[in-house]
């Protein structure tokens, strides 16, 4: 025995179908959103990163000069970023959707990720190493 499928159905489909054309899209463009979010991922990482950059060779640099220690601390932090935002499921399409419902999610995975990388200065004694 055969469902039968409701007309608005039908209805549906030519108004997405009309919408698309409309907007000039094509229905075979649909990302997956695995993907987005991994290029979500991959762009926060980078601008993560490249902040890190910025204030070390601004700040950091002309006080203190060359410390090779960033350049290990920078790309861990980014690392440890990522992995944080990712324990509170923070890379899916629903979030990119509303991304106001999700600040309190998203300032409590920044925090962890410094929480842990304070700690990890403190605990292996590494205060003279990073300026402040």
């Amino acid at each position: 025995m055969q469902k039968a499928q409701p007309a608005a159905t039908g209805v549906v489909a030519a108004r997405v179908q009309l919408a698309e054309s409309t907007l000039g899209l094509q229905p075979s463009s649909a990302v997956s959103p695995v993907v987005i979010a991994g290029l979500w991922r991959v762009a926060e990482a980078v601008l993560v990163g490249a902040l890190g950059a910025v204030i070390y060779w601004v700040y950091v640099f002309p006080q203190i000069g060359w410390q090779s220690a960033y350049f290990l601390a920078i790309p861990l932090f980014c690392v440890l970023a990522i992995v944080c935002l990712q324990a509170f499921d923070l890379f899916h399409i629903g979030v990119f959707r509303t991304p106001l419902i999700h600040v309190p999610r998203l300032v409590a995975g920044w925090t962890m990720a410094f929480l842990i990388a304070f700690s990890v200065v403190f605990f292996l004694k590494l205060e003279g190493v990073f300026s402040r």
